[in-house]
């Protein structure tokens, strides 16, 4: 009686994942007959949705971070396997080992794409801008770095760090709040879904993200996006903003960037705008230095002092935090984001170009008519 109760138990066990499983290779396949836009729609308004209201409005207020706690339940999950001293005669065999291990790594898989990942069926933001990636004429993309640091110095006047920068950085809930909000008026001029108060915590130990080259992170499991505490703190803002849009369920990371840039312009707060100024500016300052070299020169040399002491500021922060693991994150996160149908890989962080200027000429069009 006991093996059966026991065989019944497993069977039940692998039913369930099975079915989890399969639903989610369901989507997919309808998604690769040609219904991306019909498995999207059906996932944000009755998944994704749904899940992201949830948590927010639950777990979302803790003042604890969801990572920590989740890193924990894992440490004690893998303690308690090396302390185990009875183990059943079935689970020695490398056949029963080997099933287990693929339906879990299957059902953390399949949880990835329910609690997230399905979000990458979404339909490009401006008209394919972000998928096509068309290549810049270089009279538009020299005159936009030439107006955003123009913006950029404008905004610089406004800001007292004699105190240092801290003094003028909110305190890190104040600031996600109000990122919080301005991105929502951004989202609904963009005419997105969006459910929910989507969290961004300050990850600690500073540099835990920078080893890897990344500034902030969002990760599905834990519902809620991270940006790492060693960052420059003229750097937060904008980051904070980029992993909120990631999120609201933005995939795209030239998106991200986008939505995220909209979101300081559109903040009452001059420190949250030059952060996203500041950092678009880099995105730019790279593209017209590897195009024109001359022509980026010689706007550096045209910035102001205190423009140019926080960019210095920046990367002698940055050069604190050697990247250990620089060519491993780089080669692993180009292949995901192709894998996810994002052929430029990591390039596609600086399509915000593209996207943003786009944005410009139709907010012309807007005031024109």
């Amino acid at each position: 009686m006991g093996n059966m109760k026991s065989n019944l138990i497993k069977f039940k066990d692998w039913h369930f994942s099975g079915l989890f499983i399969g639903f989610v290779v369901f989507l997919h396949l309808l998604a690769v007959l040609g219904w991306e836009n019909l498995v999207f729609t059906f996932y944000q308004k009755w998944i994704f949705a749904p899940i992201r209201i949830v948590y927010d409005y639950t777990l979302g207020w803790s003042p604890i971070p969801l990572l920590y706690v989740l890193l924990a339940a894992i440490g004690l999950e893998i303690y308690k396997k090396f302390q185990k001293k009875k183990v059943d005669k079935e689970i020695r065999t490398w056949s029963h080992r080997s099933l287990t291990v693929v339906k879990k790594l299957l059902i953390v898989l399949s949880l990835f794409y329910i609690l997230w990942g399905f979000n990458y069926y979404r339909p490009a933001l401006l008209d394919n801008a972000e998928d096509e990636f068309p290549e810049l004429d270089s009279t538009t993309l020299v005159q936009e770095f030439i107006q955003v640091s123009e913006e950029m110095m404008q905004i610089r006047k406004l800001l007292n760090t004699n105190n240092g920068y801290n003094s003028l950085c909110p305190e890190i809930v104040a600031m996600e709040d109000s990122i919080r909000k301005s991105q929502m008026r951004v989202l609904d001029i963009l005419k997105i879904d969006h459910a929910g108060r989507v969290r961004v915590r300050l990850l600690k130990p500073k540099g835990v993200l920078l080893l890897f080259s990344t500034a902030g992170i969002y990760i599905p499991y834990a519902f809620e996006g991270h940006i790492d505490g060693g960052l420059h703190p003229l750097q937060w803002p904008f980051t904070m903003a980029h992993e909120m849009a990631h999120g609201y369920g933005i995939t795209n990371e030239g998106g991200c960037n986008f939505i995220g840039l909209l979101t300081c312009l559109k903040s009452q707060q001059s420190y949250i705008k030059y952060s996203g100024l500041l950092s678009y500016w880099r995105y730019l300052y790279g593209e017209v230095s590897y195009k024109f070299p001359k022509v980026a020169a010689t706007e550096y040399e045209a910035l102001i002092s205190e423009v140019k002491k926080d960019l210095l500021q920046i990367q002698e922060n940055s050069d604190r935090y050697p990247r250990y693991f620089d060519f491993i994150q780089a080669y692993f996160y180009d292949y995901y984001l192709k894998a996810h149908g994002m052929e430029e890989g990591l390039e596609s962080y600086n399509s915000v170009i593209n996207l943003m200027i786009q944005w410009r000429k139709m907010e012309a069009e807007r005031i024109k008519y």
